[in-house]
């Protein structure tokens, strides 16, 4: 069975750069990476969200999943990256 980044590598192109810091220089207990994508959009991800453990608010079980954004090339901005850790810090902190 491929890996997480294989998988992802198949579908949207080498990885190409990676964020494990918050702006303030804070490890987070995940990544974002973005690939290279196509001639048209640029493909985010979050790797390592799968670790913690989410609750489904209508079925109370148990979820594990990453966050992913395709974004057009021309809406590139250096704000994605934050977004994205803003998102997952917020669903890990409250779980849901």
């Amino acid at each position: 069975m491929p890996t997480l980044v294989e998988h992802y590598e198949k579908y949207f192109g080498q990885i190409e750069a990676g964020w494990s810091k918050d702006p303030d220089e804070k490890i987070l207990p995940f990544q974002i990476i973005r690939f290279s994508g196509n001639d048209d959009y640029l493909v985010y991800a979050s790797l390592g969200m799968n670790n913690i453990p989410l609750i489904s608010p209508n079925s109370g079980k148990e979820i594990r999943q990453e966050l992913m954004m395709i974004i057009k090339r021309s809406q590139e901005s250096t704000v994605i990256v934050g977004i994205l850790q803003d998102i997952i810090q917020e669903a890990c902190f409250s779980r849901k």
